[in-house]
């Protein structure tokens, strides 16, 4: 216990030696526009509080214009992006002054890169004086890029060089957890080796988004057995896998499966608890049905993966509704549920074999009442535990 004798102290210096500890409590809770006020207090403020500010950099979240978006990076940014862990690049600017400095990233997304007009642009460095002029820039030297698809890249320079920047902050970012590819069909123009390679070097890498890159997958989850959740579309019958893949979470598949070779898929993920699919489509010969492949697996199998809490389904035609309905028997602790419509059968197959339903289509409210009058009016009555 403190002595009654010993004085307090309530020295200025020693109160703001004791505000950083304080905002770095509360600093989370508080959003960058009330957070950069603070930033003018002292520098003793700076040192905990620009982490926090400069933390993640996400222009989606700003109404940025181009030529403010361009002032800010090459005035502000470019000093900060050693400070940067969770980065979202959608601008050309942003990625050029990103691919040469940031090299603490945690997270880095890139959807569909932005073109900031030319008169704001300087291409030769971030000091530059002078704006750039139509002509499109030089490439970066990287050749493992340019000798891949020679005639693509020279037909397509700013493509080219997008790639190129986006894959210069991959190879200097060792420590990402989360990559998203950017969304485009240019990111096919290097090989699968050299992308399992490069990825291969991020050890803590968690979450991939592959988009439109077309990956072998049991190859992907081979080279990164760590992934937890994947996004991808993979190449045209590389849907399958040879062992378990037991880390594996969530698994958004953008493209259509054929039911059996996809069941087999399932066997491999034991963990697997989100499953996002963009079609269901027929299988291939005229021997047996879709239909029937699905009905005798479900019944005569009996193979269910009650470890799956969560199925969307993006698209579906009034015929391949009926698959829909007979896959929902695959997953029988489902939670949650989104599919194109759920009215009819469909809800009728929701209904029978959902027992544990949640949610539907993103509603909770309303929609899952009959579910829960069910399951409270069960455990009354001690039909089902």
């Amino acid at each position: 216990m403190e002595s009654p004798n010993r004085k307090k102290d309530t020295s200025s210096s020693s109160i703001v030696s004791s505000l950083p500890e304080l905002v770095n409590l509360i600093g989370h809770n508080l959003s960058p526009s009330e957070l950069v006020p603070c930033l003018q207090v002292s520098r003793l403020w700076n040192h905990t509080l620009l982490p926090l500010v400069w933390h993640t950099i996400n222009p989606r979240k700003r109404a940025w214009k181009p030529d403010k978006l361009e002032q800010w990076v090459r005035t502000s940014f470019v000093n900060n992006c050693h400070l940067v862990r969770d980065l979202t690049a959608d601008w050309d600017v942003l990625l050029e002054t990103a691919a040469g400095r940031c090299r603490n990233l945690i997270s880095l997304v890139v959807h569909i890169v932005a073109r900031t007009p030319s008169e704001y642009l300087y291409y030769s460095s971030s000091s530059s004086s002078t704006t750039a002029n139509d002509q499109p820039p030089p490439p970066l030297g990287l050749s493992w890029i340019f000798n891949e698809n020679e005639n693509v890249l020279r037909n397509n320079p700013r493509q080219r060089r997008d790639m190129e920047w986006f894959w210069q902050l991959v190879d200097q970012n060792p420590g990402l957890v989360c990559v998203h590819f950017p969304h485009t069909a240019f990111i096919n123009i290097l090989s699968q080796v050299y992308i399992l390679e490069t990825v291969s070097r991020i050890k803590h890498l968690r979450e991939l988004n592959t988009r439109l890159m077309t990956l072998d997958l049991s190859a992907l989850l081979d080279t990164l057995p760590q992934l937890e959740r994947l996004e991808c579309s993979p190449s045209r019958g590389t849907a399958t896998l040879s062992k378990n893949h037991s880390k594996l979470q969530q698994l958004k598949y953008l493209d259509s499966v054929q039911v059996s070779r996809f069941i087999e898929v399932l066997k491999h993920l034991p963990r697997l608890e989100s499953l996002v699919l963009s079609r269901i489509t027929p299988e291939k010969g005229p021997s047996t049905s879709t239909y029937e492949i699905l009905c005798e697996t479900v019944s005569t199998t009996g193979v269910t993966f009650p470890q799956v809490r969560e199925l969307r389904v993006y698209w579906m035609s009034r015929h391949e509704e009926r698959y829909v309905m007979v896959m929902l028997g695959l997953f029988p602790e489902l939670r949650r549920v989104w599919l194109p419509h759920t009215f009819g059968d469909v809800r009728k197959a929701m209904w029978e074999k959902c027992y544990w339903l949640e949610e539907i289509n993103g509603r909770r409210v309303g929609v899952v009442d009959e579910w829960k009058e069910r399951r409270v009016k069960d455990a009354a009555e001690g039909v089902r535990n």
